[in-house]
């Protein structure tokens, strides 16, 4: 009783894992969230908001510290001149400085870390359509060679039940016994070639399963999936034709990165602290200072020339 009730908790088990099926949808989102390259790209995107981060905050004023201190010593007229060197200086300053409208210096730079996004995220787009395509073409190779198991089981369904008639007709004298053996030869052989198409569709899933990075060895139907419905064809949202427009862009990019070097420079800073020749009167040294400065690149040997060939 109990080895009975174990072969039927057994047969249930079996009907149960071979009865669950997966649609193509399953595979997709698996290979689109476990795809390595598309993570990459993410990962790209997310470094040139950084990046970009990073490039505005040099537009902020920026603040350093300072200290030195530095000794010349003399003796009787030997040594550094005095008059130069002080015998003694002492510094201690805190120094601010910011570049004022440098927006236009750095819109190029900003300019480029989009459009480097914007080729990571058109590059993840293009492989996302091509590990759908590989994914789809795969799961349909699955979906045909289980067709074909099927068509087979119902060929051998069809061998069996005429099996028992053919034995009869034997026993009747109406056939051969040799029709029937060459009867049993070409069932054996319809069952050697479903047992290949069972191997072939365990390696479909296998390689299906790696395709999308499923680490799953159990066995499962795939269900065939519906006819996609017909679309107009967008130049305008094709991941593939809208690289050719970012490599434009960027090709414009690089040349305001060029313009960008020779724009003026204008801003301001200041400092405050300790500056002190004499540390005996030192005490009475501190204050601050304040400026701005400008600058303009005059010439460069044609260097700007040189960058735009």
């Amino acid at each position: 009783m109990k080895r009975k009730t174990l072969f039927l908790f057994a047969v249930f088990i079996s009907a149960a894992c071979f009865s669950q099926t997966r649609e193509l949808s399953y595979f997709i989102d698996n290979g689109i969230a476990n795809s390595p390259l598309l993570k990459d790209y993410a990962g790209q995107v997310q470094k040139n908001s950084l990046d970009s981060s990073l490039l505005r905050s040099q537009l902020r004023p920026q603040a350093d510290a300072v200290a030195s201190v530095m000794a010349a010593p003399s003796y009787n007229g030997w040594g550094y001149d005095e008059a130069i060197t002080n015998g003694y200086n002492i510094g201690m300053q805190a120094v601010v400085r910011q570049d004022l409208f440098a927006g236009k210096i750095y819109a190029p730079q900003y300019e480029a870390l989009r459009l480097q996004s914007s080729s990571a995220k058109n590059s993840s787009a293009i492989t996302g359509h091509e590990l759908k395509r590989d994914i789809t073409n795969q799961y349909l190779a699955a979906c045909a060679t289980l067709n074909d198991i099927t068509y087979q089981q119902s060929v051998i369904q069809l061998l069996s039940g005429e099996e028992s008639a053919l034995k009869s007709f034997v026993a009747s004298g109406i056939y051969r016994q040799t029709d029937f053996l060459a009867f049993e030869i070409e069932k054996q052989q319809e069952e050697i070639t479903l047992s290949q198409l069972q191997l072939q569709y365990r390696s479909d899933i296998s390689e299906l399963n790696a395709l999308c990075g499923i680490s799953d060895t159990s066995y499962y139907e795939v269900a065939l999936p519906p006819l996609a419905p017909s679309f107009a064809f967008s130049p305008a949202a094709s991941p593939f034709l809208g690289q050719f427009r970012i490599d434009s862009l960027r090709i414009l990019n690089s040349r305001n990165l060029v313009d960008a070097e020779y724009r003026p420079h204008f801003g301001w800073y200041a400092d405050a602290g300790l500056l002190a020749s004499n540390p005996a009167t030192m005490y009475r040294n501190f204050g601050f200072s304040f400026g701005f400065f400008f600058s303009v690149p005059l010439y460069d040997g044609h260097r700007r020339n040189f960058n735009y060939s």
